[in-house]
């Protein structure tokens, strides 16, 4: 599942055996001393962590090494609380000698399977560390057969901030309705996107700001958000559709490859503070830039049919 280095320099390895009929799981960590493997016996996984009985049979719950202090393991491990048996995070102390010297309990009594465990590299400083899955999981294809194949959610082990796409600035702009606004002061755009046909390359002009799709039916940034601004052409990461059409075939890896699905309203979200420029999409972070001095220096808001 994952190899670290320890503080001496050796390796670390976090491992899963399964068996041959792949219905029992175990995690192990196993550490070099220099002149031979240890290896620690952590937990049973149970079997398979996804909810359909007799699919991939070899996709254990998940384990994660913390980089930063190697005899530190989280396992995902079936536990029977209040809703059942769900899959629960457990965090294992193992010491230089191989022993385990404390488990501590992540979650517990949850409603939905905790899966998948993840420690974010760089990450020693922050209250942030832990990460994990949580969630109904049937399988990784959406299909006609799988319409909700895996509806998961990421959790954290601290609680983030208020999402800034909910808070207000000084100057709300209105779509359709022309405002200035001078170079560095704070303002905020709400508008709502059609999608219901192929979008438009321009959704919204903002003075010297643009922002639209960026369309390249040969390339990668097909479909992508596109913030056009000083002569500079950011291309968003994520794709602004879904992929809602793969629900009306069956279930299949056969490399057919299904058009994106452009579906009903998006809103859009755009904020101007403490000289960063921030797109949301339907309240998801989407776009997160820096911008320079003069920006917007004429503005108005002129949306685009």
């Amino acid at each position: 599942w994952q190899i670290a280095v320890d503080k001496k320099n050796r390796p670390v390895i976090a491992t899963v055996r399964i068996s041959a009929d792949k219905s029992d799981h175990k995690y192990y960590l196993s550490k070099w001393d220099g002149h031979e493997w240890r290896k620690t016996f952590l937990a049973d996984a149970g079997g398979h962590f996804h909810q359909s009985p007799n699919l991939e049979k070899c996709y254990t719950a998940g384990m994660a090494i913390d980089p930063d202090s190697t005899g530190i393991v989280y396992c995902s491990v079936p536990r029977t609380g209040r809703f059942g048996t769900k899959y629960e995070i457990v965090k294992y102390s193992v010491d230089d000698d191989g022993a385990i010297t404390d488990s501590v309990a992540v979650t517990s009594n949850s409603a939905y399977n905790n899966i998948r465990p993840y420690v974010l590299p760089g990450s020693a400083q922050s209250p942030l560390r832990l990460v994990w899955m949580r969630g109904d999981y049937f399988d990784w294809i959406v299909s006609r057969e799988r319409p909700l194949a895996y509806n998961t959610s990421i959790i954290g082990d601290h609680p983030l901030s208020s999402p800034a796409y909910l808070g207000q600035t000084k100057n709300e702009i209105m779509p359709g309705v022309p405002y200035s606004v001078k170079p560095g002061e704070d303002f905020s755009l709400s508008a709502v996107v059609n999608l219901s046909e192929r979008p438009q390359e321009c959704f919204l002009e903002l003075g010297d700001l643009v922002y639209g799709m960026d369309y390249d039916d040969d390339g990668l940034d097909a479909f992508k958000p596109r913030i056009c601004m000083n002569g500079r052409r950011l291309i968003s990461p994520n794709m602004l559709c879904t992929s809602d059409n793969w629900r009306n075939v069956p279930r299949a890896t056969d490399g057919k490859w299904c058009a994106p699905n452009f579906n009903g309203d998006v809103h859009l979200r755009i904020i101007c503070s403490d000289g960063q420029l921030s797109t949301y999409i339907n309240g998801f972070l989407d776009q997160r830039i820096r911008l320079d001095e003069d920006a917007f220096e004429h503005r108005g808001c002129l949306p685009r049919q």
